[in-house]
């Protein structure tokens, strides 16, 4: 009786794969990149999972999605949505739904259920909902309102762009009815803040994120179900100009964009009742409008708020709008308007001053003690009508006063970086501005008899991005440059990617793709490029041309070399070329080939506009030099690497989208661009390439221009250029990422941390050592103190230092290359990156006689781990023999023959070294 109980308990565990803890476990689901949507505008969005084990080598061997309308109905005989069945495939990032068509503002619910490689189905994993905008254009019912009469596409009376105090719009409603759920959809351009009964909807700060407005106009989506009251209801937004009305005299047109107009608003609120039936409050001619206390706002002069003039309860329902005018009905935007889809905005952090002076009567100036993005909170009393004025900036002149000289040099009308403050009735202040951004460490308090300043304190604001990398090693300069980078990067995101965040924030396309490697590790920044790369595709011109600035009034196509060529053909493919690269990293870190067909034909385009202005040997002559670079460099060098590798690059999305014939072209063009690179800057006789600075030689290399047999002699040539500047770089941004990539790439990274460790002019060092906290623009630290593009050395820290590595072979991290460099002169490193497939970890110690190297590798996943050439009795895995170790092939030596290469499942792994 026994034997037979236990063989029934047996069978019955065996056939009951939900029965117990499963090996794989779906976790993290996400929509479009994001957790729980609202908004979204894909019909056909992608979802994500990742999975948990407590077993090496787990991974899954087959999936079931089901989609629900309601969370009661996610069973597999009750999914009303969409039931993909099983699905054998061990895929799990964005599977492409395919169920019934989605209907406009609907939240589905959505859970998955995964199989190993036992065949043992797991549990459901938590479920996760998406849920869409308006999809259709008749689903929106609110029209574009505007406080002055204006139209964009006709000739506007000056007088009604200039700037003038920010335009107030107000609705009241009433609601009778228990409430299920309310909605509003709101674009207010160019940014805008709402209240309903008082209360500011949600923490978004400097909404919508900027774009070419002509041709897209961004719109944000809120739960405002708990906002709303029983009875009586008020809804009140208020309009700064941002981009839209961009009233500057500054370098890059804005103020004549082609869309500028006056601040426009379109909005509504769906309410949907218990009983379903659904009420819909929106923009019309029945809001009215006024101004308010902000008196001015210009995203590069400043804003000035007046106290005198605040509104008290005019978002409550039972405020006198008695004196406010009706808005006015404008045509709006040209452009069609989408769902923003990426991390907002927010304030993310304050700082109080580590230090006060007084360097003049009636001047405070407050440092910081670092250099950020954001702007200050006043806290203030004093006289009624008293002005407060505060200054934003990086620098101190040798009197302790603000230096804003660098800073206002690209804006030619109005003051820089400068918040007004007048006081009102109601004290103490307690004030932060609402429209505007400033990059600073230093601000300067003009203080009028009579105020006394409570307190002031610097809130940080940026795109609110989730962290999803990390580096820390015992070199502690390493880590300042670390942190710097990450806080440069995070300073100049603000929708988009910018230089600065103070002289000129602009979407330069080369600063951006410098650093986008790097910037994809660190966090999570997947649709917020995205949502750039479609800047890209608005700007396109049809002959396939880009400008150097994305997004771009206009400006941008044409450069500002004196060269006539280089000039009449813009900045080139080393910076416009953002376009190729931004979308190629995407698709590594991710392995989504939706994003390749997304931008694929633009891209081609491009490609086709570039080969249509090449020379007869397939070079190109124009565009950016090595910015910053401290030695003369070639832009025709930089121009054909550049459409080199684009080339490759282009090839190899061809073939990932099964496009044979632009594979078998766009390789062949690679090939007729490295016959013709030869020939132009190739000297045979001298055997050197160009002026044979460390821009080119590095250059030649990272873009694979060089023969097999070339190789060499060019790591000669770089080697002693290097050693001739007593291990320093010249290069400037570009050259820079050649460098790293190079050295690291033909085994001499000792060479690059020689020079990454420097800390005299020039280097990364030179700038901790002077009390950078951010990145500099230029090696000598005369320009922005804050702009992000010499930053490609962070991701060598991340693929060098700790061996973090994409494999091309297999992307989105489906398989990684573990190669950590375990350099002489550090003693530990650590690193992290939480993929779309899990977090992947490697951490080494070194002592005198061994090697501690602990990694992580996500479920679902393989790695390709370089360990020393050392005999396998001295290797060592969590204390089993090497070639016994679980989960772990030994594979053999390196084509170098200097590192033992073995494979290893998903898993922790502890390999211990001993040395000779």
């Amino acid at each position: 009786m026994y034997r037979k109980v236990l063989c029934f308990l047996i069978l019955w565990v065996i056939c009951s794969p939900n029965l117990f803890a499963q090996n794989l476990t779906p976790a993290e689901l996400r929509t479009q990149y994001t957790k729980n949507p609202i908004g979204l505008d894909e019909l056909n969005p992608g979802l994500s999972w990742k999975l948990e084990s407590g077993h090496r080598g787990a991974h899954q061997t087959a999936y079931r999605i089901l989609v629900a309308s309601d969370k009661d109905k996610l069973s597999e005989e009750s999914a009303d949505i969409w039931d993909s069945g099983i699905v054998r495939s061990d895929e799990q990032v964005q599977i492409p739904y395919e169920g019934k068509g989605l209907k406009s503002a609907r939240r589905y619910y959505w859970t998955v259920s995964v199989w190993d490689d036992q065949g043992q189905q797991s549990e459901y994993g938590e479920p996760a909902f998406f849920e869409t905008g308006l999809l259709n254009k008749n689903d929106w019912k609110g029209v574009w309102i505007s406080a002055a009469e204006s139209h964009p596409v006709i000739p506007i009376d000056e007088d009604v762009l200039e700037p003038g105090p920010a335009p107030h719009f107000r609705k009241g409603f009433t609601n009778q009815e228990p409430i299920s759920s309310a909605r509003l959809y709101i674009s207010g351009l160019g940014y805008y803040e709402a209240f309903i009964n008082g209360e500011r909807v949600g923490d978004r700060l400097l909404d919508p994120a900027k774009s070419r407005y002509d041709k897209t106009a961004l719109y944000v989506t809120y739960d405002v179900t708990d906002h709303l009251l029983h009875g009586e209801n008020a809804i009140g937004v208020i309009l700064g100009t941002g981009w839209y009305n961009f009233h500057t005299e500054a370098a890059w047109d804005f103020d004549s964009a082609p869309w500028r107009a006056p601040g426009s608003l379109k909005a509504q609120i769906v309410i949907t009742y218990e009983d379903g039936s659904t009420k819909t409050i929106a923009t019309d001619r029945s809001w009215k409008t006024t101004t308010g206390p902000i008196v001015f706002d210009g995203i590069h002069n400043g804003e000035t708020f007046d106290a005198r003039l605040t509104l008290g309860d005019w978002t409550y329902p039972t405020a006198d709008t008695s004196g406010w005018g009706p808005a006015y009905e404008v045509v709006g935007p040209a452009g069609k308007l989408k769902n923003q889809l990426m991390p907002p905005i927010r304030h993310v952090r304050s700082l109080s001053p580590v230090e006060v002076t007084n360097p003049e009567k009636n001047l405070q100036v407050y440092d910081f003690g670092e250099n950020i993005t954001g702007s200050v909170r006043l806290v203030a009393t004093g006289p009624e009508g008293a002005e407060i004025v505060i200054r934003h900036g990086e620098r101190l002149y040798d009197d302790g006063t603000l230096n804003n000289e660098e800073l206002s040099r690209f804006v030619f009308s109005g003051e820089t970086q400068t918040s007004r403050y007048i006081l009102g009735p109601d004290q103490p202040s307690n004030w932060r501005p609402s429209f505007v951004y400033y990059g600073f460490q230093y601000t300067q308090v003009e203080v009028p008899e009579g105020v006394e300043i409570l307190k002031l304190t610097a809130e940080v604001i940026h795109t609110d991005f989730e962290v999803t990398g990390s580096f820390e090693s015992s070199n502690p300069l390493f880590n300042k440059i670390h942190a710097a980078k990450k806080l440069s990067y995070l300073g100049n995101y603000h929708g988009y990617p910018t230089d600065c965040p103070h002289r000129e924030k602009i979407g330069w396309s080369g600063d951006a793709h410098l650093v986008t490697e790097g910037g994809l590790i660190n966090f999570e920044t997947v649709s917020s490029y995205m949502k750039w790369m479609d800047d890209f595709a608005d700007e396109q011109r049809e002959t396939g041309q880009l400008p150097g600035i994305i997004p771009s009034s206009g400006w941008g196509y044409v450069s500002s070399s004196p060269i006539p060529t280089f000039k009449s053909r813009g900045y080139g493919p080393q910076w416009e070329g953002a376009f190729v690269l931004i979308p190629w990293y995407l698709f590594q870190h991710t392995g989504d080939r939706s994003i390749l067909e997304r931008y694929f034909d633009p891209i081609v385009q491009y490609m086709r506009y570039l080969e249509r202005h090449s020379e007869d040997n397939y070079t190109l002559s124009f565009g950016i030099d090595d910015h910053k670079t401290l030695v003369p460099s070639n832009q025709a060098v930089l121009a054909t690497g550049h459409f080199h590798s684009f080339s490759n690059i282009v090839a190899k999305m061809a073939k990932e989208l099964g496009k044979e014939h632009e594979v078998a072209y766009f390789n062949e063009l690679s090939g007729k661009i490295k016959k013709g690179y030869r020939e132009r800057f190739y000297n045979e006789e001298a055997g050197t390439w160009d002026n044979g600075s460390q821009m080119v030689l590095a250059g030649t290399l990272y873009h694979d221009l060089a023969e097999p047999g070339d190789v060499d002699s060019i790591m000669e040539q770089l080697i002693q250029n290097i050693q001739e500047n007593d291990y320093h770089l010249t290069t400037g941004v570009i050259g820079t990422k050649y460098l790293l990539g190079a050295l690291s790439e033909y085994g001499r990274t000792d060479v690059m941390y020689r020079i990454a460790n420097q800390r005299a002019f020039p280097s990364w060092g030179y700038w901790i050592e002077k009390g950078a906290t951010t990145l500099w623009q230029n090696w000598d630290g005369t320009q922005s103190r804050n702009h992000v593009m010499f930053g490609s050395i962070d991701e060598w820290f991340y693929k060098a230092i700790v061996g973090i590595r994409p494999d091309h072979e297999k992307p989105g991290f489906k398989n990684i290359i573990i190669k950590p460099e375990f350099i002489d002169d550090l003693d530990w490193a650590e690193g992290s990156y939480d993929t779309w497939r899990g977090t992947v970890k490697s951490e080494w110690e070194k002592s005198d006689r061994a090697i501690d190297l602990r990694i992580e590798i996500p479920v679902n996943t393989t790695a390709r781990v370089y360990l020393p050439d050392l005999n396998i009795d001295q290797i060592s895995e969590s204390g089993n023999q090497l070639d016994e170790a679980e989960g772990v092939t030994l594979i053999g030596l390196d084509q170098d023959k200097n590192r033992l290469i073995v494979e290893v499942t998903s898993g922790n792994y502890r390999f211990d070294m001993l040395l000779d």
